[in-house]
């Protein structure tokens, strides 16, 4: 039997009521995210973003709405490691970000949590208000790769994956998907006043 492991931040009502607003974290038989959000929705929307990076050090994949960014942390900036410029490749398609600091050969080393100055646009929009909850899937991983920042209403459910290669030496690819599910919120009601 498969099984799954999911982290889950919710501020649901049934969930609230008992628990109180937050993350939490659930294993056991295999879950969908949709089953998740089945008896607190009326219809479910779902979706994914597929992401390959070159890392060398630590970096932040950042998704809010329509938008990916990346911030910057330790040794070369993503892709631009040894006077490089590989891309990022988001969803099949590639992005060379501009960073606040020069071009190649610039690695941008060591920023301390630069962001890059252009966005990449998403194809499908994570919804910025309601319930959501994501999973990560990590396809390739030196070091550590997880989840830093989970989705809440408050924060518009901006979602950030942390790429850590510190530890060894070098650059390396790294390759996530970010599998999210939420209500879609309701039509809105439109009214006609007559005089």
């Amino acid at each position: 039997m498969k099984t799954t492991s999911l982290t889950i931040c919710a501020t649901a009502l049934l969930v609230a009521a008992f628990l109180g607003s937050g993350c939490y974290h659930v294993e056991g038989p295999e879950v969908s995210l949709v089953d998740l959000l089945e008896d607190e929705c009326e219809s479910v929307i779902e979706g994914q973003v597929h992401v390959r990076i070159h890392i060398d050090g630590r970096s932040w994949v950042v998704l809010r709405g329509d938008e990916l960014w990346l911030v910057h942390y330790d040794f070369a900036a993503p892709g631009r490691h040894e006077g490089a410029n590989h891309p990022t490749v988001v969803d099949g398609e590639e992005w060379i970000p501009e960073w606040p600091f020069g071009p190649p050969p610039d690695e941008g080393r060591d920023c301390g949590g630069c962001e890059t100055i252009d966005r990449f646009y998403l194809d499908q929009q994570l919804p910025t208000e309601g319930e959501m909850v994501v999973e990560l899937d990590v396809l390739e991983s030196r070091g550590s790769t997880t989840l830093v920042l989970e989705p809440t209403p408050a924060a518009d459910n901006a979602v950030a994956v942390q790429l850590n290669d510190n530890p060894p030496s070098g650059s390396v690819w790294y390759e996530v998907i970010v599998h999210w599910a939420a209500c879609e919120p309701p039509e809105p009601i439109s009214a006609t006043l007559a005089i």
